[in-house]
């Protein structure tokens, strides 16, 4: 493996972005720490999976409670859809998960043109906001811009109830599966499916996302502990832990406190960050 000090070196910087990148929408660490670790540091599979699971459990619990302080968690739907998540994680480990030893190329590939298509939407989202912001300091209809900048606020697809709770569940058991298989927390997922299926706004969806991303990780921790060689990784993960605590702060600082134009555009950046360097370290590994 990677001595600790060249580890520090290039591994603090990532997970500060990765902190940022996770308290505007909670972005799993996933798909820059696994192939960053398994594919260029040498770590073994499981502890590299492992990794990233206490990187996105940590990250849950910081962004949950924070976001539980200003009333932006939905405790109940959390809990709800946590019952399809929590599925797919048992049936993604105890059905899927071995096969991942045969396949763990894909491992080193990461998801950076995925996040970047993400990343767009929002600043897309961002531009059209702030549009909406300037018709309404020029026109002065405070309650009709209002009523439009809420209703523009998500990706909702506006789809008959039916169709989009059946597509929720779907979506959810196959982001608690990508749990279960190869730990990834998904929380990116989980807002995603709460803004285009529940109508849900940005910070709301984050919230909860956050809540039923630690729910997750908790039990993804202690289904690969006993596969993980904690005595190998252990001062790397000292590491790793602080400075993504460090991270998710920052981004929380400025998150809570930005209009839904801003926010938007702290979420598209950070994105767009963190999948270029998906992207490059794809190619490189």
């Amino acid at each position: 493996m990677i001595s600790l000090g060249l580890f520090a070196l290039i591994f603090i910087p990532m997970v500060i972005i990765i902190g940022i990148a996770a308290s505007t929408i909670s972005f799993t660490s996933w798909s820059l720490v696994v192939p960053l670790l398994f594919g260029g540091f040498g770590f073994g599979i499981y502890e590299a999976l492992f990794f990233a699971i206490v990187l996105d459990l940590l990250n849950g619990i910081v962004l949950s409670v924070r976001y539980a302080q200003i009333k932006e968690v939905d405790f109940k739907l959390g809990l709800i859809s946590s019952i399809p998540m929590l599925i797919g994680a048992f049936g993604g480990f105890f059905l899927l998960q071995e096969n991942i030893l045969a396949h763990s190329e894909i491992l080193k590939g990461g998801i950076g043109y995925l996040v970047l298509l993400v990343a767009l939407l929002f600043l897309w989202k961002g531009k059209n906001d702030t549009e909406m912001q300037n018709i309404e300091e020029n026109n002065n209809a405070m309650l009709e811009i209002q009523t439009k900048n809420s209703e523009s606020s998500t990706f909702s697809l506006r789809l008959p109830k039916k169709w989009a709770i059946s597509l929720l569940i779907i979506g959810l058991i196959i982001s608690g599966a990508l749990g279960g298989v190869v730990g990834a927390g998904s929380g990116m997922n989980y807002a995603l499916l709460f803004m285009v299926f529940l109508n849900r706004d940005l910070m709301r969806a984050t919230g909860t996302s956050s809540f039923m991303m630690a729910i997750v990780m908790i039990v993804a921790l202690f289904l690969f502990m006993p596969l993980v060689n904690l005595s190998l990784i252990w001062s790397y993960l000292l590491i790793a832990t602080i400075f993504t605590v460090i991270g998710t702060n920052i981004g929380l600082k400025y998150a809570l406190q930005m209009s839904r134009a801003k926010l938007n555009y702290m979420v598209g950046f950070a994105l767009l960050g963190t999948g270029i360097i998906a992207i490059i370290q794809a190619i490189v590994l």
